[in-house]
């Protein structure tokens, strides 16, 4: 297998120096789709603030395409990354075109994602649905075409169907050659999507594998969750 486009080895990161996660190993090779999965307080949007750059480290290191010093947030997504967080990633006040605008490539690709945007382009952000945010958030990203894409908690209060849609954009991604990162709270949408899974328990790593390893125990998941 490549080089992992993403790859943290025995991170550990928290906050006011107190480790919420630690000894992470984990990575994310171009072309595939990885589930971080967990209870809540597992300390998975800790793992991918730290992966992402949101906040540093208290240990260990993050490779982002083959660089070991990635820097900051801002340094990775004009690197390539993508960040989709589990709050809106849009200006509410500005409308769906502004927002597309704002975004690193050209608008038609991202509306290629989610056409259903093209008739809500003058609303404003904040007047659409929480699913249509979530659409713009992600058409935004894609369409600047990054290499790494992390995201936290996308079908967090969404419908179903929306949630599906998301879940097979991010895959569209990883086919046209992205290293994806999803954490979500739905497991078996997760691992329907993802080809290999971490399983996250009170900052520590607890199980990882390909997805039809972890389905096979199935018991040991659930346990991890209770």
């Amino acid at each position: 297998m490549t080089e992992a486009a993403l790859q943290a080895i025995g991170m550990s990161a928290g906050y006011h120096g107190v480790a919420a996660v630690s000894d992470i190993d984990l990575e994310v090779h171009a072309g595939e789709v990885v589930a971080l999965l967990g209870p809540n307080g597992a300390g998975k949007t800790t793992t991918i603030r730290a992966c992402a750059g949101q906040i540093g480290l208290l240990g260990g290191h993050v490779r982002l395409n083959g660089s070991e010093r990635p820097g900051p947030l801002f340094k990775r997504i004009r690197g390539g990354m993508g960040l989709l967080t589990e709050s809106r990633c849009v200006f509410m006040g500005l409308t769906v075109r502004e927002n597309l605008r704002l975004g690193r490539g050209p608008m038609d690709d991202a509306l290629a994602h989610f056409p259903e945007l093209e008739r809500r382009l003058d609303v404003r952000a904040g007047l659409i649905s929480g699913g249509e945010q979530q659409m713009l958030a992600l058409a935004r990203i894609l369409a600047a075409r990054p290499n790494v894409l992390i995201a936290d908690e996308l079908s967090l209060g969404l419908a179903p169907l929306i949630v599906r849609r998301l879940l097979d954009a991010l895959t569209a991604a990883a086919v046209d050659g992205a290293a994806v990162l999803i954490v979500e709270q739905q497991t078996r949408l997760a691992l329907e999507s993802a080809q290999r899974a971490y399983v996250l328990r009170r900052g520590k790593m607890a199980l990882s594998g390909p997805v039809a390893e972890l389905r096979a125990q199935s018991a040991a998941v659930a346990e991890l969750y209770l």
